[in-house]
């Protein structure tokens, strides 16, 4: 029997030979199907990206915190390419990756939808744009706003590119800008533009800030919403740009306009009027005032010399608010500044007001020669008698209130020949006294070096008449004019004193001392006459957010640290007569400010006092 053996040797491999590798499927991206449901087979459906995204373990807590049922219906194709250029946590385009709410596109890969691109030449088209996301989806490419030069744009596959039109960013990076987008504020607004409302909000839910993009820009993305072309959308960005332009040539009204407002109306009466429902269809003027001595006192005393006039209207009524303004004050007392930023400007209200002066001059306020007009009584006391006439103005600032006097004195004439005729007594003018003090060492040296400035008649001193008893204290070492034939002011006291926008620039808890220290050193029978802001006067309603200072009262402070008060008729009232002076006149001066070139017309509300010293 022959058996034969049959010995297998193992043949050596030659170099390079392997064996076969067992078969297996290739595996799918995580997050994507092998075959796609859509028109356009490279770019997968995001329904499995968001199923798959959120039941993943390796997700961010708080990005599956933000993954709520409605993304589960987000079946519109997004893409993006991601140049690498923004900071990784801050990149919404990525967190929608991880959410699998969009695709990342490699940098040579094609895409067959509109794509949002700040290189673009047309604007989003509502009519042509819907079909092409509807079929192919929309794409944006995620790159720096400050890195577009280095931007590689030509390198990019895409043929439908688009512009968003004008929308503002919310993003904490570019807040308040406008185009600075996001990836999904770009997103979402295409999408709400084109009429996937549900879409957009199921974008920017994802982001805490998100919902506050379609607050913002709600009425641009309805009225971008409503067009068909791209024609409508480019002209409704224009219009809205053109609106911004003219809103932003207008100069912001300030305290110093007031005062330039007042004097041009009160200068030009034919320019001024007043034709309010609130004081009567036939606008008639009206004058009153408070009945505190009817002896002393008669209605319309300091109104007589400007009772033709029509720009002008007296009321003891404080105006009623509508709606929308006493929305506006509830929102300044809800957003008042910190405890520490009022007592900051508390200390610093003296700098302040130097490093004011400092930076205006005397270029910021205008002369007061309406002055004469408002108060007969300051014609009346210069008008006879041989006895020196003393006047002190209290926050004279750069003597906007003594100059124009001084002016009128030298020409040798009347203050006004409207409100009464020029007469030999009240030519001659050299015996009265003038005496003007200041906060601001700045001010006080600028009246000082002023042309009309005489060291015979006049003396300008420092003095914080917010301080109990400094006024008479500063009075007593203030230079001595040459022509005063008394050794001092507080001899016989002051005939006149004025207070013309002064005690609203000072702390509430203070103003009782500032009326006091003036009516320790008026004579009796001396006068004091004020001028200020009344309550609800448009200037309070344009105050924002931080800048008033007390709940109860309305304090506020400006930009440049300095302070402002709103005067109602009953707490003046209440102030002067608690200082122990007579309220002869105390009524609010209602008038209108009109700016014809840009067709602004604002009402203004001043208040207006005289108070005597009893005798």
């Amino acid at each position: 029997v022959l058996t034969s053996l049959v010995v297998c040797v193992p043949m050596q491999r030659r170099k390079g030979n392997r064996p076969p590798q067992k078969y297996y499927k290739k595996p799918v991206r995580k997050g994507f199907r092998s075959e796609s449901p859509t028109e356009c087979p490279e770019f997968p459906s995001t329904r499995e990206n968001i199923h798959s995204a959120s039941g993943s373990s390796d997700s961010d807590p708080e990005e599956n915190s933000g993954n709520d049922g409605n993304s589960k219906n987000f079946s519109l194709i997004t893409a993006m390419w991601d140049l690498g250029q923004c900071d990784p946590r801050r990149c919404t385009g990525r967190k929608l990756v991880r959410f699998g709410l969009t695709r990342q596109l490699k940098l040579t890969e094609p895409f067959h939808g509109i794509v949002l691109t700040p290189t673009a030449t047309q604007y989003l088209d509502p009519q042509n744009d819907r079909n092409i996301v509807e079929r192919c989806g929309v794409g944006v490419i995620d790159c720096s706003w400050a890195q577009l030069d280095k931007t590689p744009f030509r390198k990019l596959k895409f043929f439908h590119g688009r512009l968003v039109p004008y929308l503002l960013a919310v993003n904490p990076v570019n807040y308040g800008k406008p185009h600075k987008l996001t990836c999904v504020e770009a997103f979402a607004a295409t999408l709400f533009i084109l009429g996937w409302t549900r879409e957009a909000e199921i974008l920017l839910n994802k982001f805490s800030w998100g919902p506050t993009f379609l607050t913002v820009n709600a009425d641009l993305l309805a009225a971008y919403g409503q067009c068909r072309t791209e024609a409508e959308v480019f002209q409704i960005q224009k219009d809205y740009e053109t609106k911004l332009a003219e809103t932003k040539s207008k100069k912001i009204e300030s305290y110093s306009d007031i005062y330039a407002a007042l004097d041009a109306e009160i200068q030009q009466h034919s320019e001024g009027s007043l034709q309010s429902d609130e004081f009567g269809e036939s606008g008639d003027q009206r004058s009153e005032s408070i009945e505190c001595e009817k002896d002393d006192v008669s209605v319309g005393e300091a109104s007589d010399a400007r009772e033709n006039s029509p720009f002008c209207v007296e009321s003891l009524e404080t105006v009623a608010l509508s709606d929308d303004a006493l929305e506006l004050l509830e929102k300044q007392v809800k957003c008042m500044a910190s405890e520490f930023q009022h007592s900051k400007l508390l200390k610093e209200a003296g700098r302040n007001w130097d490093r004011f002066y400092n930076r205006n001059g005397a270029r910021f306020f205008k002369d007061r020669h309406w002055t004469t007009r408002e108060f007969v009584e300051l014609t009346k006391l210069l008008e006879v008698g041989s006895d020196q006439r003393m006047i002190l103005e209290v926050g004279c600032g750069v003597g906007n209130f003594i100059f124009p006097l001084l002016e009128n004195m030298n020409s040798g004439l009347q203050f006004d020949s409207a409100v009464q005729p020029p007469t030999e007594s009240t030519k001659d003018l050299k015996s009265a006294i003038f005496y003007a003090c200041d906060i601001s060492p700045k001010a006080v040296a600028m009246v000082k070096r002023h042309t009309l400035f005489s060291a015979d008649r006049a003396s300008a001193f420092l003095c914080d008449i917010s301080a109990e008893g400094a006024l008479s204290v500063a009075l007593a070492d203030a230079p001595k004019p040459a022509l005063l034939d008394q050794p001092s002011p507080l001899h016989s006291g002051f005939h006149l004193a004025s207070l013309i926008f002064v005690l609203s620039a000072i702390n509430p808890d203070a103003m009782h001392i500032c009326l006091q220290n003036i009516s320790d050193v008026l004579r009796p029978g001396g006068k004091l006459l004020l001028r200020d802001y009344g309550l609800y006067d448009h200037s309070q309603l344009r105050f924002g957010r931080g800048s008033r200072l007390l709940e109860d009262k309305p304090f506020y402070h400006r930009q440049d640290g300095t302070f402002t008060y709103f005067f109602s008729v009953e707490e003046l009232t209440a102030m002067l007569t608690n200082a122990g002076l007579t309220v002869l006149k105390c009524s609010y001066i209602h008038r209108k400010t009109e700016n014809r070139a840009i067709d602004l017309c604002v009402k203004r509300i001043f208040i207006q006092a005289i108070a005597e010293k009893p005798k």
